[in-house]
């Protein structure tokens, strides 16, 4: 393990005992080349397309890092499942806290993450 992800772990700040793990996604561009129409979102122009995948990532705000994502294709992004699937990952022996946006937000999410613990 490199010197920078040791002085990363060693700085691992908690709320309270609590482990902070913020989700959160965003579209990450990639070139048009041997892409086919599914990989091709329109753009405001009907003449103009983009491809791009969509990243949804969890975060560990103390430590700094991302410790897990989920990548999806743009034109067919779903966050809740992508948070969903991002929380029932976390395995932390430890008490966590999830910060995400309003997009994130349902109430089956909140259920399973209840139901883990």
């Amino acid at each position: 393990m490199n010197q920078q992800i040791q002085q990363r772990l060693a700085m691992d700040r908690r709320f309270k005992g609590f482990v902070i793990l913020a989700i959160d996604g965003s579209n990450l561009p990639e070139e048009t080349i041997n892409k086919t129409e599914e990989d091709l979102v329109k753009t405001r122009s009907s003449h103009i397309f983009r491809a791009a995948c969509h990243m949804n990532a969890l975060y560990n705000v103390g430590s700094r890092m991302f410790v897990d994502m989920d990548i999806q294709k743009s034109t067919r992004k779903d966050e809740h499942s992508a948070a969903q699937r991002l929380c029932a990952r976390v395995h932390e022996l430890q008490e966590v806290i999830f910060v995400m946006d309003r997009y994130c937000h349902n109430f089956s999410l909140e259920y399973q993450i209840d139901q883990q613990g």
